[in-house]
């Protein structure tokens, strides 16, 4: 992952395949299921303790930043929204 120059808490993949903002502990990503499942959470539970929420369909929700953040039509063919947290 690569840090946005002027945005330090937003990484992205040298791929463009994941976008990642960063706030504490909690991460916001959003990504393809694919990098999502065979990639990133592969890596973070190498050496952490992480969950992840995913939106998947209209109507999902996650938290990110303890505000609750609702699924009004993030409708991307094989694209999710996830908020993995360590713990």
């Amino acid at each position: 992952m690569e840090v946005l120059q002027f945005y330090p808490c937003l990484l992205k993949s040298p791929d463009n395949r994941c976008l990642m903002l960063l706030h504490v502990d909690d991460i916001l990503v959003v990504c393809d299921d694919d990098f999502l499942g065979n990639q990133l959470l592969k890596t973070l539970n190498l050496k952490n303790k992480v969950s992840a929420e995913v939106l998947r369909s209209v109507g999902d929700s996650l938290t990110f930043s303890k505000r609750r953040i609702n699924d009004h039509g993030f409708q991307r063919e094989n694209h999710c929204l996830s908020s993995p947290k360590a713990f």
